[in-house]
């Protein structure tokens, strides 16, 4: 009898090993990402650039910018560059215009431009979009922040159901501050309802974990990858401050404060991070390296 219940806890505990270690190798890796307003990296002499710096930092996923009028050859080798070197990417697009057409129209255009390439480069390519509307941004949500954001959730919702009938991946850039405004129901929906994925402008040091955690519980509870957006460039520009960017202090403050933010949110995933922007990245970088 004694054996037998040696035996029996050691199975237990060996199945209990099995069972964890498979949770943990079910669990997807957060998404890093990287936000790219630059359409020149789609050059084959830039490109290659892009690919190495993007491995050296552990990033999967780009957010690019890609003209409508960008040729398609060199799209579809861009697109098939990425996949071979395991990032995927997404048509960075958006307007604050866009937030007051509830029909979603620009968006929409966006989600027919991924299908078509998806048709081209296979189902399974890697290529969704990251919609950066920020309707905040008009005039007229000065006048009425709740119909603009009516607005702006209509054409997310329309947007969306293009995008789930093309097979297209739509996820969302968001700022961190929609639930301080009031519109934490409107937060909610959109989060729920609206979108894949979230990117969440997170821009004030030392405050991450406090201004995520709406979002975080939301995205979390929806079951939807979320990203808090780390600010790189200089201060003194677009009325950026000290406070606002890891420009000073640098990439291992920034990644500290990722493993802390991860401790402090806690859930069934762990939040993801983006870098903002490539440009930037590369400011910060060459700037380590010219340090004595």
């Amino acid at each position: 009898m004694k054996h037998r219940l040696v035996w029996g806890l050691a199975l237990a505990a060996a199945l209990g090993g099995i069972l964890a270690l498979w949770k943990i190798q079910t669990v997807p890796a957060p998404p890093r990402g990287l936000f790219c307003w630059q359409a020149s990296v789609m050059q084959p002499d830039r490109s290659e650039v892009l690919w190495d710096c993007m491995a050296q930092q552990n990033l999967n996923e780009l957010y690019q910018v890609i003209p409508p009028q960008a040729d398609a050859a060199q799209t579809a080798a861009f697109l098939r560059q990425a996949q071979e070197n395991g990032i995927t990417v997404f048509l960075l697009v958006g307007d604050p215009a866009w937030g007051l057409d509830p029909q979603g129209t620009e968006l929409c255009a966006a989600v027919d431009r991924v299908a078509q390439w998806k048709q081209e480069l296979g189902e399974d390519a890697p290529v969704g979009i990251m919609a950066d509307v920020e309707p905040y941004l008009t005039d007229a949500w000065q006048e009425d922040s709740q119909a603009v954001m009516q607005s702006y959730l209509h054409g997310m919702h329309a947007a969306y159901a293009a995008a789930e009938l093309a097979g297209v991946r739509l996820d969302i850039c968001i700022s961190c501050y929609y639930d301080s405004w009031g519109l934490e129901p409107q937060l909610q929906e959109l989060i729920e309802t609206a979108c894949h994925g979230v990117a969440v402008m997170n821009y004030y040091r030392g405050k991450e974990a406090e201004h995520l955690k709406t979002e975080w519980d939301l995205a979390n509870n929806a079951g939807k990858p979320l990203r808090t957006i780390y600010e790189l460039q200089a201060p003194g520009s677009h009325d950026i401050t000290e406070q606002n960017t890891y420009y000073g202090v640098g990439l291992d403050a920034l990644r500290d404060n990722w493993a802390h933010l991860t401790r402090t949110l806690g859930g069934d995933s762990s939040p993801g991070y983006a870098l903002h922007d490539y440009a930037a990245l590369q400011e910060v970088l060459r700037g380590k390296e010219d340090a004595p």
